[in-house]
């Protein structure tokens, strides 16, 4: 079972930052558990299927944004909601897989 997070970085405890950040902002802090996920899931994710589209019709990723950008918008999207479910719920990156293929390991080197 994935454990509950005890912490949500450690922006939200400076006093100046703590004023201004609601839950939100706290998840999304450069130390929080949303930005480096999703960035680690989005590169291993979205990378192999735009360099699978290059090799397969020649097109650069580039010019596949630029002709779907809706197919961009949506993978990102779902990865977003992907990733945001469980950290609202409590759930920290440490996940039942870990043995497998995405580790958070691999998620967060990958996201550098």
């Amino acid at each position: 079972m994935a454990e509950m997070r005890a912490d949500l970085g450690t922006a939200a405890s400076d006093p100046a930052v703590a004023e201004y950040a609601g839950p939100l902002q706290t998840l999304q802090a450069f130390d929080g558990p949303i930005p480096e996920t999703f960035n680690g899931r989005l590169c291993m994710l979205a990378a192999p299927l735009a360099l699978w589209e290059e090799w397969a019709h020649a097109n650069t990723m580039a010019q596949q944004v630029q002709a779907h950008p809706e197919r961009v918008i949506g993978i990102s999207l779902l990865i977003l909601i992907a990733t945001c479910v469980p950290v609202f719920r409590g759930y920290t990156r440490k996940e039942p897989y870990a043995r497998g293929l995405w580790t958070p390991m691999a998620e967060n080197w990958n996201g550098r």
